[in-house]
């Protein structure tokens, strides 16, 4: 049965804090990784073609942590974005998965022109069952 991955994320820092390092850990994990999932930490390629598009802190540099988004990556060679937001489970048994593509335009973040970005967002409680789904998606997505 699929488990419920950082279960009260939004109520715990410490808890959201491992869960934005988890997303960000199946794209560039420390190790190489055989799975196929996400880049590996050595492909420095990716590194410079893949950067945040959306900002995820306050001015005096706190996390928003309010799970929109808890993930987010900008193809700056293609101009394709995609951002994971978050919801919390009320109970075990909650299930939550949905895609949509839009267009949206944006001065992203570090930037000062406004731009046209093809955007992927997925909305998701987070489970063992929907993970891989997310990652795969984004990742075909942004290549």
């Amino acid at each position: 049965m699929s488990q419920i991955l950082y279960q009260e994320f939004l109520n715990n820092s410490a808890v959201y804090r491992a869960n934005r390092a988890y997303w960000f850990g199946r794209f560039w994990p420390k190790r190489r990784r055989t799975s196929g999932r996400g880049w590996s930490a050595s492909d420095d390629k990716n590194r410079k073609r893949y950067k945040p598009y959306l900002s995820e802190k306050f001015n005096n540099n706190v996390f928003y942590e309010d799970g929109n988004p808890i993930f987010n990556l900008w193809n700056i060679e293609t101009g394709r974005v995609a951002r994971i937001v978050q919801l919390e489970a009320e109970d075990e048994q909650d299930r939550y998965f949905h895609v949509l593509k839009q267009k949206i335009e944006m001065a992203p973040v570090n930037t000062q022109e406004i731009v046209q970005l093809d955007e992927l967002v997925i909305m998701l409680i987070l489970s063992t069952d929907f993970a891989g789904e997310a990652i795969g998606q984004i990742k075909n997505w942004l290549e």
